[in-house]
């Protein structure tokens, strides 16, 4: 079945003049672009084979299915998103918006079609949130490009996100943490993550010349990626280098840590990756779900609540706050643009906390 806008192949007949084909087609400039042929049977051949090279190289105009418009978005983005973010924009497009909106064309897309797509999928609210973000932001570009003028995605709101409460650990079961996995291959690692709030990526991607012992911190230069040669070393979130102090406690861990990986290094006989501070065991980027499944592990040996190695970094910004460390201060240190994104995502009010406000009320009142 050919689909509108695809271009069409026609007989021409003419008096005086020999049969012809004629290959038409638009190419998104709003006019018919018309070649003719022999009336043979190898020139409606020639012009079946004009349409589809023709069709095949021009970039997708307004009349094109959305299928090819986010073939070429996802080309024109790639160099421009993280590994892990153009990967999941990837298969967002080709396993569910293809398959599903992909036959729709760009400029006839409507909000019930984004509507219906959304509320049908068989996901969790919070993927489907994601489905209408990667939507929103083609549809987006191609207002910039001037294929559409308004964009349906925007307009469908998405399903509700379930509240759910936050998981991480408390101050007391940091230090238990820190204590069942001293002499751990990755106690460093927990210990980095539970007293420096940095992200995932930011620890894995640390090198010891990010590491500065002596003064007590480090810089936080680049995040470590999956790319399609395995791994690769970007900057980080924020693109500016950030520079975090380090505990007491930290520093020992790290030169415990350094000790140890040097003498897996000269057992097994690998070097070590740009200089990596945590590895696997044969020396090479920890990244994926790895470093949560050991996480896990060691978690449950300890007795203590599952998390991953980001809510670590909840863990982190939590127990700052709990002591009392002002939230612009834990933004900074966390690497946030904005201190109310800090108070949103990880102000976790417990009980001692409101305890806490009820007496200094209490105190408050007999003065």
């Amino acid at each position: 079945m050919r689909h509108k806008g695809e271009g069409s192949v026609y007989a021409e007949t003419r008096e005086g003049r020999q049969k012809r084909y004629v290959a038409q087609l638009s190419l998104g400039d709003g006019k018919y672009h018309r070649r003719r042929f022999p009336g043979t049977k190898e020139g409606k051949a020639e012009a079946v084979a004009y349409i589809r090279a023709t069709t095949a190289h021009a970039a997708p105009g307004r009349t094109s299915r959305l299928s090819d418009y986010l073939a070429s978005w996802i080309a024109a983005v790639e160099k421009s998103l993280a590994p892990a973010t153009l990967r999941r924009y990837e298969q967002i497009c080709r396993l569910w918006l293809v398959p599903r909106l992909g036959s729709k064309r760009l400029d006839r897309l409507t909000v019930g079609d984004v509507r219906s797509y959304l509320f049908d999928l068989p996901l969790h609210e919070r993927t489907v949130s994601h489905h209408r973000a990667v939507l929103r932001k083609a549809l987006n570009d191609a207002i910039v490009e001037g294929l559409i003028t308004r964009n349906v995605a925007a307009l469908v709101k998405p399903p509700t996100i379930p509240q759910t409460e936050a998981r991480w650990l408390s101050g007391d079961e940091l230090r238990v943490l820190f204590d069942a996995t001293e002499g751990a291959r990755l106690h460093a690692l927990w210990v980095l993550a539970g007293t420096t709030g940095l992200r995932s990526a930011e620890l894995l991607g640390l090198s010891w010349s990010d590491i500065d012992l002596d003064a007590g911190g480090l810089s936080v230069r680049r995040t470590l990626h999956r790319s399609v040669g395995g791994w690769s070393l970007r900057p980080p979130k924020t693109r500016a280098t950030r520079h975090v102090p380090l505990t007491d406690y930290a520093v020992w861990a790290l030169r415990e840590h350094r000790r140890r990986q040097s003498l897996d290094s000269m057992a097994g006989g690998h070097g070590l990756p740009a200089g990596l501070l945590f590895t696997t065991e044969a020396g090479q980027p920890l990244h994926g779900w790895a470093p949560s499944r050991y996480l896990r592990r060691a978690l449950l040996d300890a007795g203590l609540p599952v998390v991953t190695l980001h809510q670590l970094r909840h863990s982190c910004a939590s127990w700052w706050l709990a002591e009392g460390v002002d939230i612009k201060t834990v933004s900074v240190l966390l690497g946030h643009t904005d201190p109310r994104i800090t108070g949103q995502l990880y102000l976790h009010v417990g009980p001692d906390l409101m305890r806490d406000a009820a007496d200094r009320m209490q105190r408050a009142l007999e003065r």
